[in-house]
């Protein structure tokens, strides 16, 4: 399995042990979300995946990369106030999930770092209130030149 998905797998079951989202953590999933029985809900999404040498490895040996994450976080409820409330409680959440353990139990990350956050986005979905917020990651990785797995 490719380091990168070893590296969202991991954040994934951190985000499930938390228990925030009553195990509705789910992984590049969007279009089949059901709002009726899916929410709270965190999603975790790759982002574009560089190596930090503008060469593409800096040693023959490895190559050091930088996965950038996304972590959107979707919640509902009956006013606009407390659907902000609900995700930044979910942003704070998230945040210590993710700052819990840098390197997420893998010998092959080398750290991360934060890279913010979208401002919220709500909106109306039938007669419900739904809103979305998503935060940025970057991860330090390093894979094997001839083998990311």
């Amino acid at each position: 399995m490719h380091r990168a998905q070893q590296i969202v797998n991991a954040i994934t079951t951190e985000h499930i042990a938390n228990g925030a989202w009553q195990n509705r953590v789910l992984k590049q999933q969007a279009l089949t979300l059901d709002a009726e029985t899916e929410l709270p809900a965190a999603l975790i999404y790759l982002r574009p995946d560089d190596p930090t040498s503008e060469f593409g490895n800096s040693n023959m040996a490895f190559i050091d990369s930088l996965l950038s994450l996304s972590i959107v976080l979707i919640a509902e409820a009956s006013t606009e106030s407390a659907l902000l409330d609900s995700l930044m409680s979910y942003r704070a959440t998230s945040h210590i999930v993710m700052m819990a353990d840098q390197f997420h139990g893998l010998a092959f990350v080398s750290g991360q770092r934060y890279r913010g956050a979208d401002q919220p986005l709500i909106d109306m979905v039938g007669q419900r209130l739904i809103g979305r917020l998503e935060t940025k990651w970057a991860i330090d990785y390093r894979m094997n030149y001839a083998d990311p797995n």
